[in-house]
């Protein structure tokens, strides 16, 4: 699951943001905060 976040992220962004929140996701934090960072970070990130 992780791995296809890290995907969909670095596909959304693919800048350093994208990198920042794949690191976060390798991170032990709840599936909820994934989520919810790599959806804050784009909505952020035009």
């Amino acid at each position: 699951m992780s791995a296809a976040l890290v995907a969909v992220g670095a596909r959304a962004h693919g800048t350093v943001i994208g990198r920042r929140v794949a690191v976060r996701i390798s991170g032990p934090q709840p599936l909820s905060s994934q989520v919810r960072l790599s959806v804050g970070s784009s909505r952020l990130d035009p």
